[in-house]
Formats: structure tokens, sequence, C-alpha cells
């Protein structure tokens, strides 16, 4: 009897002993880190997560501090105790403003009275497009080109179907990729003068955000000519041919070319491009330059005697347009 009473007890023990090992198993003490994915994201989205991991203990867990990893990703700890078998309450907002690429993040939680648990968030973010293409200062007549590529954060390979823009300032042509679509935004020659502030509407087969504004902004320099001031050709005496060289300077143009000269008494001749005629008219070939010299000349018998104030034009063409432009020669005749 005592025998099996022994027996009975040992087994009673074991099982007892096997159900202890087994629910020990199956349960994690305190807390555990994890990782949250926030998927493919564009720039600039913001994002909410509520981190709620399970207090397997049971004993309570005070919060000591919360520490964040990047400026891009805010927790905001509401309760600094997790009761037994209770899950913590931290909501996270992440703004993916200035990102682009692989996303990591990481949010460290300190305890009093546990280990520090590390909670993670992981995913892509996805530049579609820019938000501004900026092509600064511009000279009139070149061909200037900017470049993007187009993606989408809900479409593996975005197509643009058809673009509207201000056809007096640039063009806009598409190329598919294998990933994304090329986009190339080309300011046209005859682009107008001053600053500009457009936009380029790219109309794509993005279900979820098909339509796609790009602002596009710059400034072409205007037609600037530089002439030298109050130029003088000093004292004309009578037995000497006076003469000076003006430079006109077209700094922010490719172009400057010369169409005629106005003078009531000083005749003139082209130094720079070389000229084979001091006579420029409209109807034939006009030196073209950014820099053009001219050499203005007076003979003593073609002028009045005493102070000379000659004013002299220079009709020019500059960017594909005529202006013109004067300045005073003086001079004293004797």
């Amino acid at each position: 009897m005592r025998i099996r009473n022994l027996v009975l007890f040992g087994g009673l023990l074991a099982i007892v002993s096997m159900g202890t090992f087994v629910w020990r198993a199956e349960t994690t003490p305190g807390l555990a880190s994890e990782v949250f994915d926030i998927g493919t994201q564009r720039p600039g989205a913001l994002i909410e997560h509520r981190f709620q991991p399970r207090n397997n203990s049971f004993h309570a867990l005070r919060i000591a501090r919360v520490k964040s990893s990047c400026g891009c990703t805010v927790p905001d700890l509401r309760d600094t105790t997790v009761p037994p078998f209770g899950r913590m309450n931290l909501p996270v907002t992440i703004n993916t403003t200035g990102k682009t690429g692989p996303f990591q993040a990481k949010i460290t939680v300190e305890f009093e009275n546990h280990p520090t648990i590390e909670l993670g968030l992981t995913g892509q973010v996805v530049e579609e497009y820019p938000a501004k293409i900026d092509f600064s200062s511009l000279k009139r007549g070149k061909t200037v080109a900017k470049d993007f590529v187009l993606r989408s954060a809900s479409k593996d390979n975005v197509r643009v179907l058809s673009s509207k823009y201000d056809g007096a300032y640039f063009k806009v042509s598409s190329t598919t990729l294998e990933s994304g679509t090329r986009v190339e935004v080309t300011v046209v020659e005859e682009i107008p003068y001053g600053a500009f502030d457009k936009v380029v509407v790219l109309e794509t087969d993005d279900m979820e955000v098909p339509k796609k504004s790009i602002r596009v902004v710059g400034y072409v320099l205007p037609p600037v000519i530089i002439l030298p001031r109050n130029p003088s050709l000093g004292n004309i005496e009578s037995d000497k041919l006076s003469s000076i060289e003006l430079s006109l300077e077209a700094p922010y143009a490719d172009e400057l070319s010369l169409i005629a000269v106005d003078s009531e008494h000083l005749k003139y001749r082209v130094v720079l491009p070389n000229a084979a005629s001091s006579s420029v008219t409209a109807s034939t070939p006009a030196p073209k330059s950014s820099v053009l010299k001219v050499s203005l000349s007076a003979s003593y018998e073609d002028l009045p005697k005493g102070l000379l104030a000659e004013e002299v034009k220079f009709r020019v063409r500059i960017g594909g347009e005529e202006q013109t432009i004067s300045t005073t020669v003086y001079g004293m005749v004797r």
C-alpha cells in the first residue's frame, strides 16, 4: 500500500512539473522588441502607427524615457505604466519629407524595472517627381534642358499619357524606362525675356494620383547692351584725322549684330568682327558677336568749330530683336 501511494504521488508530481514547464515555454516575460514596415511612401507623407507590445509578466512595467533615432519620427508617450499582461500604448508619427530610398528609424524605450527594448520602422520612400524645376538664369537662344525620372509609390512603372504646358516657354517629352518614365523639359530658343513661373501638368496611368503638377521657374536675362560713357575725340586739329574706338557689349546674349550707325558728322568703321565695308545696311550680312567694336572718326573740315557734342545712334539686332541705342561723343574743334 505504501509503495502504491509513493508511485501515485510521484506520478502526480511529474504531471504538475510537465504542466509548469509547458506554460513557461509559451510565455516570454516582459516586453519584446518589434519592427513595423511602413511600406512604400512618397516624400512628404505623414504616417501614423501605434506600437502595442504586450507585457507578458506578472509585474507592471514603468517607462523611464523614450528616444527616437531620427527627427522624422516622433513618439507620443501617453502612459508610462504598462500593466501585467496589458499592452503598451505608444503612437508614433513618421514624416518622410526630404527622405528618398530605404527608410529606417528606431524608437528606444527605457524602463525603470525592465531591460531596454527597441521598436523599429522600415520601408521605402520613392520620389515620384520634383515639386519644382529651377532653370536659374538663362541666355535667350540657348537650348537648355533638364530631366527627371517619374516614379509612383502605388505603381511599379508609371507612364505619361499626355502633358500640358506653355509652348512659348518650353517643350516636354517623355521616354518609358524599365522603372519609371524619364521626363525632359527643354527651354525653347525664342523664350520671352524676364522671369517665368509656369506649371507642367502630366497626365499619367497612375490610378491613385493621375495628375502630376510641376512648377518650372527661371529668368531669361534681358538684352542689355553696354556702351562707354562720355566718349571723347579730344582736340580736333586741322591737320589730323581724329578717331575713337567704341565697344558695344552684350554680356547676356550670344549674338549682337550691327545694322547701321546714324551720325551727322562722324564716319564709322566696324573693327570687330572684321567687316569688309563700313556701310552696313539691313540688306547686307551683319557681323555677329557678343562684342562689337566700332571706330568713329572725324575730319576737321567736316566739323563746326568749337565744342563738339555729337549724338551717335547704333541700330543693332540682339536676341532676334532690333534695338536702337545712342551715346554722345564729345570733342573740341579748334
